[in-house]
């Protein structure tokens, strides 16, 4: 989905915030989303909808997966070296 059509990814107005914060970027984010490993998924307490972690060795960055239609970054995090 993602690696044909990157429009379906949503920046959450907290991820874009994480991402300024840190010193990430767009391409980081993606890179992580496709070049990453999924670490781990988690179920969000309050909206009940599962968290996916995607890590690469410098970043991490938590989505919601909804199936044809979207991708929407939860957060970003840049690891330290």
């Amino acid at each position: 989905m993602l690696g044909k059509d990157p429009a379906c990814l949503i920046l959450s107005n907290h991820c874009e915030k994480r991402m300024v914060e840190r010193g990430m970027n767009l391409r980081d984010v993606l890179n992580t989303l496709l070049g990453g490993n999924c670490t781990g998924v988690e179920s969000h307490i309050k909206s009940g909808l599962d968290v996916y972690c995607f890590e690469t060795k410098n970043y991490r960055v938590e989505c919601n997966i909804f199936k044809h239609e979207s991708i929407v970054a939860i957060t970003a995090i840049k690891k330290r070296n």
